[in-house]
């Protein structure tokens, strides 16, 4: 009957550790497509990284978050978040051009690099299941980029859908 009842409590307290889940790891897909880190310092803040890849390259974007509740009277598992944060990393394109000379056309195509960084804002709606560790989300990311293709760019439409595993 004791080890039973070591068992019980033991069990108890092991499911009550794995509620926290402060830790995810994900993808997001959309017009920006990476992987994510999310740390919830407490239920209504966190920090959040990204490793993406648009316009052909690559940036690392770190975001801090803020979460609320959203339809409390009805369910704990949906939350709003929100967030600002900056990215640095590189874009390529290819640029085309001919030169002529005399009968014959010559076409020549470069890759071409640039570093670019930016600012990021985030707001969102998320589904945290109870039975699985598992996080879905819908996403709206507007960003401006300087530097890369074009010196200033603003993008207002970056819509993506996030799934993240959280864990301990």
């Amino acid at each position: 009957m004791k080890r039973l009842l070591v068992l019980i409590l033991l069990a108890g307290t092991l499911s009550s550790f794995g509620q926290e889940r402060r830790h995810a790891v994900g993808l997001r897909m959309g017009g920006t497509f990476g992987i994510t880190y999310d740390y919830l310092h407490d239920d209504f803040s966190g920090f959040s990284g990204m490793m993406s890849f648009r316009e052909k390259g690559v940036q690392v974007t770190g975001l801090l978050k803020f979460y609320r509740p959203a339809f409390e009277r009805v369910t704990d598992r949906f939350w709003w978040y929100a967030g600002v944060g900056g990215h640095v990393g590189y874009h390529k394109w290819t640029e085309y051009f001919s030169i002529n000379q005399g009968i014959y056309t010559y076409y020549y195509e470069f890759n071409r690099y640039s570093p670019v960084m930016g600012l990021d804002g985030l707001i969102g709606l998320e589904f945290r299941m109870d039975i699985l560790p598992i996080r879905f989300g819908i996403e709206y990311m507007p960003y401006f980029d300087l530097f890369g293709k074009d010196f200033f760019k603003l993008n207002y439409y970056d819509f993506g859908f996030t799934i993240k595993y959280a864990f301990n």
